[in-house]
């Protein structure tokens, strides 16, 4: 479903070149004719919901699925940006998720926090700003167009839709810095020289060495 997305973003073309090359997003059943499955035909909704809105058009805007390649410290990058638009200094980032306003519990912070902090995007822009800078010259500003999938579920349901900068620099510098004094680590891992021993326990790998330990109160399922 990812790429289907992603090839709607990209351009008319791509999406009709992917709708060619994938013959298993159409229902086997109606051989006679194309007909889209059902969660390719509630997705193809959202992508008319979306290009109802002015303000995702303009994210669109630039050239799409562009590579770009530098060094942050001595380590090598290699980045995929959705959408840059060199023109007008941005580049755009799209991302598909449950719901855009889903909130995460953060056990360091006993509190909850958005999708932005849950999945530390904040340094993956940080990083693809450094990156991209290195390669044009120009400190872009990022944007996250971010999508719901509510629409691809239950029939009747919309997905909600918002589109995220960054207004504040000096945040995205800090965010940098503090990465750019984990890189001693991060290479030495790399290099095969030192193994990483941190366990977050959200990600599959960790769940699938964690034992249990003792039983939990059900009060603690969120901490």
């Amino acid at each position: 479903m990812g790429g289907f997305l992603h090839a709607w973003w990209e351009s008319p073309e791509a999406l009709e070149e992917y709708m060619i090359e994938h013959p298993e997003i159409y229902n086997s059943k109606k051989k006679d004719e194309k007909v889209l499955k059902v969660d390719y035909n509630r997705a193809m909704g959202v992508m008319k919901f979306l290009e109802k809105d002015p303000e995702v058009m303009r994210a669109r805007e630039g050239l799409k699925e562009q590579i770009y390649t530098g060094e942050i410290d001595g380590v090598p990058f290699r980045v995929r940006v959705d959408n840059i638009n060199l023109e007008d200094s941005y580049f755009t980032d799209l991302k598909f998720m449950k719901s855009v306003r889903d909130k995460f519990w953060n056990k360091e912070k006993k509190e909850y926090v958005n999708f932005i902090e849950h999945y530390n995007y904040l340094l993956q822009v940080a990083v693809y700003q450094e990156i991209i800078r290195q390669n044009t010259g120009i400190v872009m500003q990022p944007l996250i167009m971010a999508v719901g999938k509510e629409g691809l579920g239950t029939k009747g349901k919309v997905s909600d839709k918002e589109l995220i900068t960054f207004k504040n620099q000096s945040e995205l510098d800090a965010v940098l810095a503090d990465f750019k004094k984990q890189l001693p680590h991060i290479r030495r891992i790399w290099k095969g020289a030192e193994k990483d021993l941190h366990s977050c326990g959200t990600c599959d790998h960790c769940k699938s060495q964690r034992m249990i330990t003792a039983p939990i109160d059900w009060r603690e399922l969120l901490v």
